[in-house]
């Protein structure tokens, strides 16, 4: 059995698809199912359905029962190749949606390198439900997300609360400091969702599927408000970060509406003193930032 299997399966278990396994690994698809035959071989039981011509890929009892073991053997893997490499350094998996790692949290995963030298951090950005998953089965040690439907395997801490602020050239508000959800124009709209709360919250004010665009990553909210009557939300730490000199931002006559973040970590983690310190040094920062 070969660590380089076990990362093929894993991939295939998470895409559901040979192919798109075989894209993320930058491998062939014959490679990719080579290599996973030769798993099968080795375990002598069938991983997944599958048929000829037919990329996906469905886990059989056995695969879904070997997923969880697979995990663990390679994160055992990782952690001795870790301590060959350098005995000192102690490895955190980091995953946080875009909207809060690469703005509210910019300062903090930066100084954290300078604070802990001897770590070695891994910071990949994805979306909430993707990320709370990431935790619960050991594939990230701490996770930062808008706020979902948490799993019951997850400790849950509130980090961030923060107000909408929108972002307009409509001439129509010039002077002055607040909005109102009525004075704008839900079909003009650049949406961005920052969890379940905000998607129900939106659809008491603006008809579903109304908007002129729809996007996953803030920055790009921005560069697609080209007409002067497009308008796109954005939490006060994302608007200090890309609009410093605040012009076009007006306040959010909702009070009711705050952006949450949350630090999300499993109730069984595996590096449970290390995820301890990193909530440490995170509560540390907030309270000076």
């Amino acid at each position: 059995m070969e660590t380089q299997d076990l990362i093929i399966f894993r991939e295939i278990c998470r895409t559901g698809s040979l192919s798109a396994a075989a894209s993320n690994l930058y491998l062939t698809q014959s490679t990719v199912s080579k290599r996973l035959t030769a798993l099968e071989k080795d375990l002598d039981c069938r991983l997944f359905d599958r048929g000829r011509g037919i990329s996906e890929a469905v886990p059989t009892l056995a695969g879904e029962r070997f997923l969880p073991l697979a995990r663990q053997i390679l994160s055992l893997a990782e952690d001795a190749r870790a301590i060959c490499r350098q005995e000192r350094k102690q490895r955190i998996r980091a995953a946080a949606v875009d909207s809060i790692g690469s703005y509210y949290l910019r300062d903090f995963f930066a100084g954290l390198s300078l604070k802990r030298p001897d770590w070695e951090i891994d910071l990949v950005m994805s979306d909430s439900g993707q990320i709370c998953r990431m935790v619960r089965d050991h594939e990230a040690d701490v996770g930062i997300v808008n706020g979902e439907a948490f799993f019951p395997e997850l400790s849950v801490l509130e980090i961030l609360s923060e107000d909408f602020l929108v972002y307009t050239r409509d001439p129509a508000f010039r002077g002055r400091d607040r909005v109102s959800p009525g004075d704008l124009d839900p079909a003009s709209e650049i949406y961005h969702v920052y969890g379940s709360a905000y998607t129900a919250w939106h659809q008491t004010l603006f008809p579903e599927g109304a908007a002129r665009g729809k996007v996953n990553l803030v920055h790009m909210a921005l560069e697609l408000c080209r007409e002067d009557r497009d308008w796109v939300l954005l939490p006060a730490s994302v608007a200090r970060a890309l609009l410093p000199d605040g012009k076009d931002l007006y306040a959010l006559d909702r009070a009711d509406l705050k952006r949450k973040g949350y630090l999300v970590t499993s109730r069984r983690p595996e590096r449970r003193e290390l995820i301890r310190e990193f909530e440490g040094l995170l509560l540390e920062w907030r309270k000076i930032e």
